[in-house]
């Protein structure tokens, strides 16, 4: 039984390899596309959430000020 490259010329065994390898390579940029798309887009979300939680507490803030803080008794120095 004879292999199948037995009948192949050097040159196209080469030409072969290299066009698996481009194959591979824009495989493997696909799937870093996808990974970059995906993080970018949960990063906008994430992005909104806090922004709408900020906006939140802001208009919290704005309805309900903060209580006056009780002054401190000053010290008295000791002569």
């Amino acid at each position: 039984m004879a292999n199948k490259s037995d009948g192949m010329t050097p040159a196209f065994k080469a030409e072969d390899r290299a066009t698996a390898t481009e194959r591979r390579d824009r495989q493997i940029f696909a799937e870093l596309e996808k990974e970059r798309r995906d993080t970018d887009a949960k990063t906008l979300r994430l992005k909104a959430l806090r922004l709408e939680k900020e906006a939140a507490e802001a208009a919290e803030a704005a309805l309900n000020p903060p209580a006056p803080r009780k002054a401190r008794p000053a010290k008295v120095k000791a002569p």
